[in-house]
């Protein structure tokens, strides 16, 4: 893998999130057009992005890269930012899922993000396997616990 393009998507790959904010996925859970609101909202932040950096196409350009999701490089950056945040509650943090509010249904829903590529499946599948082994680790249904309902919903 090329080192610098990981570098170079790790800085560029939440760029719309300077215009958005960071959804929580778990705190819109219960929307069944978080999806769509979610897209719409990035498309916008999007052309505010390419109108405000027109002067920096390099970023525009890797920025397009990582979207399009056609390498290697981009497709570990993907993966590592849709598991990392629940790894970092989960094993720095020390908190269950249930404390999280996330049933193993929705926890699930991420594979179908990143289950496209072998070393993906089999990442998602480890941190499955150290989940499930976990007694009563996930949220018996999907909730918002108190420290998360600052977060904003779409």
């Amino acid at each position: 893998m090329d080192t610098s393009k990981l570098i170079m998507y790790a800085l560029v790959h939440d760029l719309v999130e300077v215009y958005t904010d960071d959804f929580d996925p778990y705190v819109n859970a219960d929307d069944p057009n978080y999806e769509s609101k979610k897209q719409a909202i990035e498309l916008e932040a999007q052309e505010l992005i390419e109108s405000d950096l027109q002067s920096a196409p390099s970023i525009l350009n890797m920025l397009q890269a990582y979207e399009a999701r056609e390498d290697e490089e981009s497709r570990l950056i993907y993966t590592i930012d849709k598991i990392i945040g629940q790894l970092g509650v989960t094993e720095i943090d020390n908190r269950s899922l249930e404390d999280c509010g996330i049933s193993e249904k929705t926890f699930l829903k991420t594979e179908s993000k990143i289950s496209k590529h072998q070393w993906s499946r089999e990442l998602f599948d480890d941190i499955k396997k150290l989940y499930s082994s976990r007694e009563s680790f996930f949220a018996e249904h999907d909730f918002v616990p108190d420290y998360k309902k600052f977060k904003k919903k779409l």
